[in-house]
């Protein structure tokens, strides 16, 4: 079974994103903030951005601190640069004056993707913000964002006017100055959580519509190279889908697959993988889990199989696949409190293992001082324990997904051996703990 070579855990808010750098250690980009108990109730002031740097065994490198200059700014995610840094994208509210027509003009506070570049050290080379219309935009979310072939970027959201959600897409030069801009309209309430460039040149967007009367369906829409829609194409009946920010990547044999989670009435949210090929036909489809089970992201394997990140029944949940889907090992991080363990991003590191960041102590909607940044490293090789099934099955959401009697054997046996006071070290044979002195940005 898989063995956590290093956990840190530090005195901040929560991790969103991970990448591995050239020297073999890593960045995370997490949130951090005070932790205010007022009489009116517990909240966390003076946020801001960390960015924290490691060494290959989890010591501490580096950190920088962005400040978040507005309560509505977002940055969530970050990507590795070709120049050897990295970049930074999410939102930043800017004050406009939005036309409603008939003469009707009034401020107001919209959101526009917020793209920033920084070099290996982390030092801010540059910074731009892109708004669609400022005299029309009521709101714009930002969900994804690669580096594209030609050295520039492309980030994707969703851009809202008087209620129509469409889908908006940007392109830039290498230099962050806007190339073009595209919206794409799917019929639906759509939501495009990945973009992916395509071998050709092009792009593909994976997510989610929702048409009323229909329900949820996943989506894929392929753009060509100038951002031009190709074709749509949507899959329905696969429950409620529930994406994820970091949903859809590419695959070696030149499809893509799109992870998330799926409610399926009278039975719960489960953690779905979808499959389709180049053209978007879908290839298959599998959920895994018990009721409240989610996967937040998916990443390739070198054995063209796949590992997600997720969560079950309040613990971090990660497991490994073979190329269809089908369950070889998986490992389960249970909180001894009554929050949640969240990974939000996994990676396969140059070593074959992997290493994702997240939220310790989650407890949503409710500030406390025992949430923290998570970032882990495990080792390669993800196993379950080979037992006997019990008599006792389960009934599965659809024919290819695992038995949950399976699942609960595996969860079962993985908490077992990490309570043991000896076993425990099977899981956590280094701990990181970063302090508030160690994290002073540099």
């Amino acid at each position: 079974m898989a063995s956590c070579r290093w956990n840190g855990k530090s005195f901040l808010l929560d991790g969103t994103s991970v990448i591995q750098t050239a020297d073999g250690g890593y960045i995370a980009l997490g949130t951090n903030a005070t932790y205010y108990d007022n009489p009116e109730g517990a909240e966390y002031v003076n946020a801001s951005y960390l960015l924290v740097k490691t060494d290959a065994d989890g010591n501490l490198t580096w950190t920088k601190t962005i400040p978040q200059e507005d309560p509505h700014e977002t940055l969530s995610l970050v990507i590795p640069t070709s120049d050897g840094g990295f970049a930074l994208a999410g939102t930043k509210p800017i004050a406009v004056q939005v036309n409603y027509g008939k003469g009707i003009i009034m401020p107001m506070n919209v959101s526009q993707f917020y793209l920033v570049k920084a070099n290996s050290l982390g030092d801010i080379q540059w910074n731009r913000t892109f708004i669609k219309d400022d005299s029309k935009s009521q709101n714009i979310y930002f969900h994804n964002f690669i580096q594209t072939n030609d050295g520039g970027y492309a980030l994707n959201g969703t851009y809202i006017f008087s209620s129509t959600p469409l889908i908006w897409c940007v392109k830039t030069y290498s230099s962050g100055n806007l190339q073009w801009n595209r919206t794409i309209n799917a019929g639906g309430y759509a939501i495009a959580s990945s973009i992916l460039q395509t071998s050709e040149g092009g792009y593909m967007l994976l997510g989610q519509n929702y048409l009323q009367g229909s329900g949820d369906s996943l989506l894929a829409v392929k753009l060509d190279s100038s951002g031009n829609t190709q074709w749509i194409k949507e899959y329905p009946n696969l429950g409620r889908y529930t994406s994820s920010s970091s949903c859809g990547i590419a695959t070696s044999d030149g499809g893509y697959m799109i992870s998330g989670s799926t409610y399926i009435d009278n039975q719960g949210t489960y953690g779905l993988l979808v499959k389709i090929d180049a053209s978007g036909n879908l290839l298959w489809n599998i959920t895994y889990g018990e009721p409240d089970s989610r996967i937040s992201s998916v990443a390739q394997t070198a054995d063209n199989g796949y590992v997600f990140a997720g969560s079950t029944e309040s613990s971090a949940w990660i497991v490994k696949t073979d190329s269809v889907g089908k369950i070889e090992g998986q490992i389960k991080f249970k909180n001894p409190k009554v929050f949640i363990n969240q990974p939000n991003q996994i990676i396969v590191t140059t070593d074959g293992g992997y290493a994702f960041v997240g939220d310790w102590n989650l407890q949503i909607g409710n500030p406390t001082t025992d949430q923290k940044f998570w970032l882990v490293k495990l080792s390669p090789t993800i196993t379950t324990p080979t037992m006997t099934p019990p008599t006792t099955t389960n009934p599965t959401p659809n024919n290819g997904s695992p038995s949950f009697s399976n699942l609960l054997i595996a969860v079962l046996v993985i908490t077992m051996v990490s309570v043991g006071a000896g076993l425990a070290l099977v899981y956590f044979k280094k701990r990181r703990r970063f302090t508030d002195s160690s994290l002073k940005s540099s």
